[in-house]
């Protein structure tokens, strides 16, 4: 621990100076867009849009300079200032913060989660625990490889002691969307409690279920993102005959692949991509989850908003499971609550903004899984740039809702939604 301690102030100071500067002018604002004009010019202009949708009469954010800013309010765009300058935002994200646990894992704090970390941290954080606790952790290497060749780590928490064929399997997907750091802290977070609290329902999950994570599914982007570009979202995977990179990996899955909420443009946050499982990383994580035994529910990890998002997100059009759905995203949403105040809200992927292509509509759909997403901290102060001592906050609501999520699926019989 005092080793680990002595050591953050040097990484501190090297990601620092790795990590691309943000300009002083660069601030998010929050708009309301009255027109289709006003939407085109934030398309054509390549701002990057915060928020999780792009449309008219409601609050949308966007990270803009001075200059994108007058241009944007031209338009006639009414904007306010929600973040005045993301500069200081970016140091406090990457500053390191004591890890105090605070709800039902509460165990010594593990300094791992002080800070963000590398991927290359994170795979050795996954092996360690591996020789650390080999009787609830098996360490499955790379299920693949990213399109820079950086292996898609994975690995399996259960109780050893039981055999595989009496378990279900659920799968915790972090780390898609590069940009959204708290998602694969709060897998890793999650994974934690699980291998080592002491909580009795957390250690009666293994003996029930295989927990299969891939906590860190878009290597490329995430180390890009910590090295060139923060705000990068997508995959670094070129483009035939363009000069803009990279896949939305979110928007690459064959359930109703470009459908809605896409962009066909490779310039865009959403660029889908020319075909489903076009890009290596979806193509692997899509084979692995096929591969997984006694498939019960999956729930893909992102950021920011604060939602628990059930089916479908491509069609509002309901599930015929939207009674049980329903129930399951309440229930996450009221353990939450119960545990510490925070707010989440429980709608459909589609009330959210209509999106296809997207992992959890997969999982449901083609994997015969019971599929969410958790949006998690915060809503909008941050945004993407969540200081580290949100880190284990956070990776609290995730153990909380990971309780209330399995508690339901196991004892709750929901059938195949298609």
């Amino acid at each position: 621990m005092h080793v680990l301690s002595s050591i953050a102030p040097i990484f501190l100071l090297a990601t620092l100076a790795s990590a691309k500067p943000v300009p002083r002018s660069d601030q998010v604002v929050r708009c309301t867009l009255t027109s289709d004009a006003q939407i085109a010019h934030i398309k054509s202009s390549y701002l990057d849009v915060w928020s999780h949708s792009l449309g008219l009469n409601h609050p949308t954010d966007i990270r803009v300079s001075a200059t994108e800013r007058a241009q944007l309010e031209a338009t006639g765009a009414k904007c306010d200032v929600f973040i005045d300058n993301l500069a200081p935002l970016l140091q406090a994200e990457q500053k390191p913060h004591l890890a105090v646990r605070q709800g039902p894992s509460a165990l010594a704090a593990d300094p791992f989660f002080t800070s963000y970390k590398t991927y290359s941290q994170i795979v050795d954080k996954v092996k360690a625990w591996e020789q650390a606790y080999p009787d609830r952790v098996k360490y499955l290497g790379s299920i693949g490889a990213s399109t820079e060749g950086r292996g898609i780590p994975a690995f399996k928490i259960t109780n050893n002691k039981i055999p595989s064929f009496s378990k279900r399997s659920i799968y915790f997907n972090g780390g898609i969307h590069a940009r959204e750091w708290i998602s694969s802290a709060t897998v890793m977070y999650i994974a934690n409690a699980l291998i080592t609290s002491t909580d009795a329902q957390l250690s009666g999950f293994l003996d029930k279920v295989e927990f299969y994570i891939t906590p860190i599914s878009n290597p490329d982007g995430y180390e890009y993102s910590r090295t060139t570009d923060r705000y990068w979202r997508k995959n670094r995977g070129s483009i035939p005959k363009s000069n803009c990179v990279g896949v939305d990996l979110n928007r690459n899955w064959d359930e109703h692949f470009g459908v809605v909420g896409v962009d066909s443009d490779p310039c865009s946050e959403t660029y889908n991509g020319p075909s489903a499982f076009s890009e290596p990383e979806t193509e692997a994580l899509s084979k692995f989850v096929l591969s997984l035994p006694n498939r019960l529910a999956g729930i893909d990890w992102h950021s920011y908003g604060q939602y628990i998002l059930r089916p479908w997100g491509w069609t509002n059009t309901k599930s015929k499971n939207e009674a049980l759905y329903k129930a399951l995203g309440d229930g996450v949403r009221d353990a939450i609550v119960k545990f510490n105040g925070n707010q989440y809200s429980s709608i459909t992927g589609a009330q959210l903004y209509p999106a296809a292509g997207a992992t959890d509509d997969w999982m449901t759909a083609k994997a015969k899984m019971t599929g969410f997403t958790i949006e998690l901290r915060d809503t909008g102060r941050y945004g993407f740039v969540l200081p580290a001592n949100q880190i284990v906050p956070t990776g609290e609501e995730g153990v909380v809702a990971v309780k209330a999520f399995v508690d339901y699926v196991l004892k709750t019989s929901i059938p195949p939604a298609v």
